[in-house]
């Protein structure tokens, strides 16, 4: 895969977390009075919410089961409480575990929001897409190869006026293989800039005579068509630009937070590693 569209599982620290949230109540109802407590719905929907959220489960249709499991946490939580469990080591490692994990976070999430303003997803995409109405759109195929040896060795059979779509069934360890090396139609800023860089500098029909080295390999690559297509919308575009930003704010954040600190780290066997810097 040599497209650049980078994806939100890729957000520093993993910043994937399963949210706790309860849909608004407009009218707190009281769903229970036990042992002289009253208990409302909100409590009710907060206390159920990892399973709310499941759509096997819905508050409307399962009320009644979903009551007494509520009711019967809420007793269980109740009689723990009083008998000192909220000492227990056991839960006060589940309470430091699930503190760590929220306080980063909220943390991370408030920080890049402040990075990432809708003045610049805008300027983003005006950026990206220019002032003109269309933009250049070109298909490549390509041939990846793991050396640079080997992407030379390719060359010389194209040279030699081999096909260059059975080159690539043949040779290339890319995704794209079994159809060609094709990759379809593309605009700049889909690839990886080196890929780009070369692809978009060829002449329709040319293909690379040196090897396109890319974090993925060397490539071979043949330009088959060039032409202008209507530029897409901002709403298109939108969603995508966002996880861009997003990705590349968390990574200038992290690497801001741990600049400002000072780190050495040790192997397994508590030995300073060579460098502190990873």
């Amino acid at each position: 895969m040599i497209f650049s569209t980078p994806s939100v599982q890729r957000l520093a620290f993993g910043l994937v977390f399963s949210a706790i949230s309860f849909s608004a109540v407009a009218e707190d109802r009281i769903v229970a009075t036990m042992n002289g407590v009253d208990y409302t719905e909100s409590m009710l929907r907060l206390r159920l919410a990892p399973l709310l959220e499941q759509p096997q489960y819905s508050l409307e249709t399962q009320y009644p089961q979903l009551l007494e499991q509520f009711l019967l946490e809420e007793l269980a939580f109740d009689n723990a409480t009083k008998a000192g469990y909220a000492d227990d080591p056991r839960v006060q490692e589940q309470v430091q575990r699930a503190t760590f994990s929220f306080m980063n976070r909220y943390y991370f999430e408030d920080q890049l929001a402040k990075m990432i303003t809708d003045e610049a997803v805008v300027a983003e995409y005006e950026a990206r897409m220019g002032s003109s109405e269309s933009i250049q759109e070109i298909h490549a195929r390509h041939i990846l190869l793991a050396t640079e040896e080997a992407a030379h060795k390719v060359i010389a059979l194209l040279d030699d006026g081999g096909d260059f779509a059975k080159l690539a069934r043949e040779h290339s360890t890319g995704p794209s293989s079994s159809q060609g090396g094709d990759l379809g139609y593309f605009s700049k800023g889909q690839m990886v800039p080196e890929f780009e860089q070369a692809a978009f500098a060829l002449e329709v029909g040319a293909y690379t005579k040196e090897p396109v080295k890319t974090q993925f390999g060397y490539h071979v690559i043949l330009l088959e068509d060039s032409r202008e297509a209507a530029k897409p919308s901002f709403a298109s575009l939108r969603q995508e630009i966002l996880q861009e930003l997003k990705v590349k704010a968390a990574h200038d954040f992290v690497n801001e937070i741990k600049a400002a600190a000072t780190i050495q780290r040790y192997d397994l066997n508590g030995n300073p590693l060579a460098s502190s810097d990873q």
